[in-house]
């Protein structure tokens, strides 16, 4: 009988010890039955968690931060998203849209709502802060240059180094001297086109006549712009007029003003070439919250080249 006491009393202990070590694993979150052997069940990663889970049960990868995926046709419609952009501010954000999937100029001018800055009458001491602005949100304009600011030529070598396009305006922006004749005007643009190229390494395509092509300060010369628009198309290059003002050359010096001017002209044009100037700082600080508008209202900024719809005003002269 005693014999059977000590047995019972010995599996008795068995049983509260295995009892006892399996709680204690439990505990410890140790999964016994995985397959491949013991994993830590903390590592285990629930749906809602990093991850999002379609109807099928599948995980979908991380949304990644910045980027709303749409979830309403199921995962990965319109394509995963870019890791380039996971983590970035709102701004740099709109700046990957606006570049990303790039269509050809031509497919974007097909579908509208395209801006071309352009800024004449430079390079000055506020190029530099506006270069900065435009690499901000990797946006390219236009800059047709004149020979009025030695110390800042520079800055043209740097806007081209930049993506940016580069165009002749004048050399002397003096009308009775660059509209006295056909000569003293190709003359003057040979001159802004020498810095150009010592800047650059390439000759300027693009030419903004001072005062645009429809001016009347060139009147005491009758029928120079009727010739000149011709003679320097004949030449090989391509004349660019602008189709919205910014009001910034003797209109206002307020910046708000500025900027209202800008998105009312655009928003009455699928193609919008804009006018401003980049020696006024009042005017320069307007760039960045157009630039913000535009691309929160999904156009496209692109610069000025020879393949470009042509922008021409009726010529007064």
């Amino acid at each position: 009988m005693r014999n059977w006491m000590g047995v019972i009393k010995g599996m008795i202990t068995v049983g509260l010890v295995i009892t006892v070590l399996g709680l204690l694993f439990t505990d410890r979150g140790i999964v016994t039955d995985a397959p491949g052997g013991t994993t830590d069940s903390a590592s285990a990663e629930e749906p809602g968690k990093g991850q999002l889970e379609d109807s099928s049960g599948d995980v979908l990868p991380t949304v990644l931060a910045g980027v709303e995926q749409d979830t309403s046709q199921g995962a990965g419609t319109g394509g995963s998203a870019d890791p380039d952009i996971a983590g970035e501010d709102e701004e740099t954000s709109l700046s990957y849209i606006n570049n990303k999937d790039a269509l050809s100029e031509r497919e974007l001018i097909e579908r509208g709502k395209v801006i071309y800055l352009t800024f004449d009458d430079g390079p000055g001491k506020y190029t530099a802060e506006l270069l900065d602005i435009l690499a901000k949100y990797d946006i390219k304009a236009t800059f047709f240059v004149t020979g009025g600011n030695e110390g800042y030529f520079d800055m043209i070598g740097r806007a081209k180094d930049e993506g940016h396009t580069i165009g002749i305006h004048c050399y002397n922006h003096d009308y009775k001297k660059v509209y006295a004749s056909e000569h003293a005007y190709f003359a003057d643009l040979e001159k802004i086109d020498e810095i150009i190229f010592d800047q650059t390494g390439e000759r300027a395509q693009l030419v903004r006549f001072p005062g645009g092509s429809s001016n009347i300060s060139s009147k005491f010369n009758p029928g120079i712009m009727t010739r000149l628009t011709g003679m320097v198309e004949e030449k090989g290059y391509r004349y660019f007029d602008w189709n919205v003002l910014s009001g910034d050359a003797g209109d206002t010096k307020d910046t708000e003003e500025i900027i209202r001017n800008m998105i009312d002209g655009i928003l009455k044009k699928d193609i919008s070439v804009v006018l401003q100037h980049d020696l006024y700082d009042y005017s320069i600080a307007a760039v960045e919250e157009v630039i913000l508008w535009g691309l929160e209202n999904g156009y496209a900024f692109l610069p000025l080249s020879m393949e470009s719809p042509t922008i021409h005003h009726p010529i007064a002269n």
